[in-house]
């Protein structure tokens, strides 16, 4: 029999007149164990608490990997806007259908610069169950790929990310990351993405899309 005693709130763990010799109080940053006696109250934090299970931080991909071709358009995307003497950051959004099991690349309205997106992602897909945002892409141009403060501040929806830079190179950086809520975990591309290249090619895109950029 357990000599500990598990509490979720310390108003828990005080209304009880039952206490074990040793009790665990699960706290804000942690959990916290307390033992009391006579000469008083001492309140240690855990590092590990024995009773409970191993968890591993990690994420597990559950659709299918999205094909390459909506990440070589995307490039050939951004590229178009990573000119030598104009260069700004734009962004796309990848959405899952899933009644017809399809990815679906869109391009939302969005005012650029060359270190700022402001996008509206009020559309048909983010009101709909039936669609799953999966990923948003956003280029750094001639820049090296990073995750700025920005970034971080304003990707709080529980999906994926990823920063394409150095765009006037033949092959970019690129990098990639899962998060929610501003905890991020990264990831490798081949986990996401099937049969791709990063390096430039001859590619199109939907030319309506230049309609929803505007420049700052």
């Amino acid at each position: 029999m357990s000599l500990r005693k598990f509490y979720w709130s310390i108003k828990e763990f005080l209304s009880d007149s039952h206490k074990k010799p040793f009790s665990v109080i699960a706290g804000q940053d942690g959990f916290y164990e307390v033992r009391e006696n006579p000469l008083g109250r001492i309140v240690i934090r855990k590092e590990v608490v024995q009773e409970l299970d191993p968890i591993q931080p990690g994420f597990q991909f559950n659709l299918p990997k999205i094909p390459g071709i909506l990440l070589e358009t995307t490039l050939a995307f951004f590229r178009d806007y990573c000119q030598e003497l104009e260069s700004n950051e734009v962004m796309v959004t990848i959405y899952y259908d899933l009644r017809e099991n399809q990815y679906l690349l869109e391009c939302p309205y969005q005012s650029v610069n060359k270190t700022r997106i402001f996008a509206e992602f009020d559309n048909e897909y983010m009101h709909n169950e039936r669609y799953v945002q999966v990923l948003q892409i956003h280029s750094h141009n001639s820049m090296h790929a990073f995750f700025s403060s920005i970034d971080d501040a304003d990707e709080k929806a529980y999906m994926l990310y990823s920063v394409v830079g150095r765009l006037d190179q033949v092959t970019p950086e690129m990098l990639l990351r899962v998060g929610t809520n501003g905890q991020f975990i990264e990831l490798p591309l081949e986990y996401i993405f099937e049969d791709f290249m990063l390096e430039e090619k001859e590619m199109d895109f939907p030319q309506e899309w230049k309609e929803r950029i505007t420049i700052l």
